[in-house]
């Protein structure tokens, strides 16, 4: 994620959406899209990682 022309996070989308605190997070927060993206992420994370997410379930169903 780039402010003001320099890095302030980077990271997969998953992992930058962990923090609530920061720039991604707030991005996707005022996106209006949320819910979706979060899903999204959980779903590629699963899929790249191998690793389930807390409410995998939830994020397969919202992005079917």
């Amino acid at each position: 994620v780039m402010e003001q022309g320099h890095i302030r996070e980077y990271d997969t989308p998953y992992a930058l959406l962990q923090n609530k605190d920061g720039v991604f997070y707030s991005m996707v927060a005022r996106s209006g899209e949320a819910e979706r993206l979060h899903a999204a992420a959980a779903v590629a994370h699963e899929r790249k990682t191998g690793t389930a997410v807390a409410d995998e379930e939830t994020a397969l169903r919202s992005t079917a």
